[in-house]
């Protein structure tokens, strides 16, 4: 008799963004991008970011930090902030990665030698933003978690609520001069990991409703 074939293992089903702290955050951010073109469109765009979309990626930390200032910083709140270091770290990625700068032009005397020192320069201080965001910043938001589950509140340090305010500003300064297509491939990439994470939750919770108990 023919040995029967094992069992071929179902793909994970993709459901895209679920979680409605991930809708809510992100939604009003990829609403906003859709306003400029498609997603061909938009992952070449050169265009500087409108103040349209600058507020929907700034307003949900500013409006965070003020909860917690207040002392009635709630989940979604707590949420916005990761997210937001999130599409933050993101962002610097892409930055240091993808981008060809030019701050001055080519110099009579100088050539290329006063741009070439600028930009790099501007990319130490971009490369030290990304240590921060990729280390130190998100152990600080772990804590601010941690601290949560001890005490049943949301709340941040004096120092913690200045760490993330030095995010929101170095955000403000990046979309002041970053193009949509910079801000569509970061936002992208934050979105897919997402729901690769809610994906697998999903898997697990189905795996689980489906396990047969033993007899």
């Amino acid at each position: 008799m023919p040995k029967s074939k094992a069992p071929r293992k179902r793909r994970a089903i993709r459901h895209g963004i679920q979680l409605a702290q991930n809708q809510d955050y992100w939604m009003p951010i990829n609403l906003s991008l859709l306003r400029h073109g498609n997603a061909a469109m938009l992952a070449t765009s050169n265009k500087l970011v409108d103040d349209h979309l600058r507020d929907r990626l700034l307003d949900p930390m500013m409006l965070a930090l003020d909860r917690f200032a207040a002392g009635t910083a709630r989940f979604d709140d707590y949420w916005a902030v990761i997210q937001t270091l999130y599409f933050y770290a993101h962002l610097l990625t892409d930055a240091l990665t993808e981008q060809r700068y030019r701050i001055y032009e080519r110099h009579d005397e100088f050539g290329e030698r006063l741009n070439d020192l600028a930009v790099e320069r501007w990319l130490e201080i971009y490369h030290e933003q990304l240590d921060h965001a990729e280390n130190a910043y998100p152990e600080l938001v772990r804590e601010v978690g941690e601290r949560q589950k001890r005490t049943g509140k949301y709340g941040m340090t004096g120092d913690e609520r200045r760490a993330m305010l030095d995010v929101y500003e170095n955000l403000e300064e990046i979309l002041s001069w970053c193009s949509i297509g910079m801000v569509f491939r970061a936002a992208n990439k934050c979105c897919q990991n997402l729901e690769r994470v809610e994906t697998a939750i999903h898997g697990k919770q189905t795996r689980k409703e489906n396990a047969v108990p033993n007899a």
